[in-house]
């Protein structure tokens, strides 16, 4: 897991890392769900094709397509199992991740002390020991620099000490013996004290030391179902409709004549302030009228690229929230999609085992989620549309299922992997 080494040294409980580890995972199941059903259609019709069930059942008068209706009806019910848990339970899980994770990033690192290593994890404390005890509280030649008054630099010497931390873990008891003080005023170097002890007994408190659970009303893009996002998205729309009032009227312009292109409208108003702005310097008597005109206009540029920042960022945002909405819909309806490609896919090898089911899901999956992340990245630029740019993957791909279902309802084309021959060292596992 990429947050792993946030866990390393904090001493958090063992159920505290399952839970981070589990709230993190949780995608992966609606990534598992849509393979599985592509791997167990390829492996079920590959194994019936081998053993020439296939060509029984046609013989019996069944054909491909009712063989592969009851497949689809039941892949509909795993698409619907996988959309509600895409919908309403991971969207708490990533939140309740983020969270977690947070809070774990606040706590304090376990008191682990090192022999002849500058620990400086407690604020305003360093420590540097010579020998440490095992299975011990004792402590040997103990070098302290106290800096809780930046007035004064203070630091403390001892021949031995203990040091125990207490069960709460927020405070830390330190007993040196036979050893020094020395403070000196940074702002009076010549007042210096040098204090000798027999033993002195120090109190830290250790802020952070215990996970501290909290909340937030904040939720991410993930974290909200389609039915909040689609509040959100009628939130923005007024929220941009005011914004495109509020530029109506910085440019003088009626609320009920739509606006052209806010950069269009910016580069006019440019080309006029270098009009202006030439004449300004060309001409021999101070012009107030064309001075002021020329401050209006770089103020109202000023104005716009401004207000257009923030009309770009909301469309950005709207359009996040949809890309995510189709995906929630586009991934559940992926299981449908890989039945009708898994089908042919499996008749046509004529392998049952995993290495052939196994390989041929992994490229096409592989394929898919390359589509996926990139109709992403594209929708989130504005290029396509949030509806082909989760869409695509499941239309090129069921296409391609459905056509393979008719030419293998006339016949049995086989898929043949000779190929794999000179590529794979273990065509054992392919060929047979």
């Amino acid at each position: 897991m990429r947050d792993i080494y946030k866990f390393i040294g904090k001493g958090l409980p063992f159920m505290i890392i399952i839970e981070a580890i589990l709230l993190n995972l949780a995608w992966i199941v609606t990534l598992a769900v849509p393979m599985s059903v592509l791997v167990s259609c390829i492996m079920a019709f590959g194994s019936l094709s081998q053993n020439n069930e296939i060509t029984a059942l046609k013989a019996s008068g069944i054909s491909t397509f009712r063989m592969t209706f009851s497949v689809i009806i039941v892949s509909i019910i795993i698409g619907f199992f996988t959309y509600e848990f895409y919908d309403k339970i991971l969207p708490e899980f990533n939140y309740r991740a983020r969270i977690l994770i947070s809070d774990i990033q606040r706590k304090r690192p376990t008191i682990t002390l090192e022999e002849n290593v500058f620990f400086d994890i407690i604020p305003n404390y360093r420590f540097l020991i010579k020998k440490i005890e095992k299975n011990s509280p004792w402590i040997y030649d103990i070098l302290i620099f106290d800096q809780t008054d930046p007035s004064t630099q203070k630091s403390i010497i001892a021949e031995k000490g203990t040091l125990i931390p207490s069960k709460e873990g927020n405070k830390l008891s330190i007993t040196l013996y036979n050893g020094e003080i020395h403070n000196l005023q940074l702002q009076n170097l010549e007042n210096y004290q040098r204090l000798k002890f027999e033993k002195y007994v120090i109190s830290i408190d250790v802020p952070g030391n215990e996970l501290e659970r909290s909340s937030s009303q904040y939720r991410g893009v993930r974290e909200k179902s389609i039915k909040v996002m689609n509040e959100d998205i009628k939130n923005l729309e007024n929220d941009i409709n005011q914004q495109k009032v509020k530029i109506n009227k910085l440019l003088g312009i009626p609320e009920k004549i739509k606006l052209k292109s806010i950069p269009a409208i910016i580069d006019s108003i440019q080309n006029e302030l270098s009009l202006n702005t030439k004449l300004l310097k060309e001409s021999q008597f101070k012009d107030n009228n064309l001075q002021t005109n020329v401050n209006r206009l770089s103020i109202l540029i000023s104005r716009l690229k401004m207000e257009e920042a923030v009309l770009e960022s909301k469309f950005t945002y709207k359009s996040s929230l949809k890309i995510e909405i189709h995906k929630k819909y586009s991934i559940p309806a992926a299981c449908i999609v890989f039945v009708l490609i898994g089908v042919p896919l499996g008749v046509m090898t004529r392998k049952g085992g995993f290495a052939a089911g196994g390989g041929l899901s992994f490229l096409l999956f592989t394929i898919y989620w390359a589509f996926l992340i990139g109709g992403e990245s594209l929708g989130d630029r504005g290029i396509i549309s949030p509806f082909w740019s989760m869409w695509t993957p499941n239309i090129l791909i069921g296409c391609t299922g459905i056509y393979l279902l008719i030419k293998i309802s006339k016949e049995t084309p086989v898929l043949s992997f000779a190929f794999l021959k000179k590529l794979v060292p273990f065509k054992k596992f392919f060929l047979k």
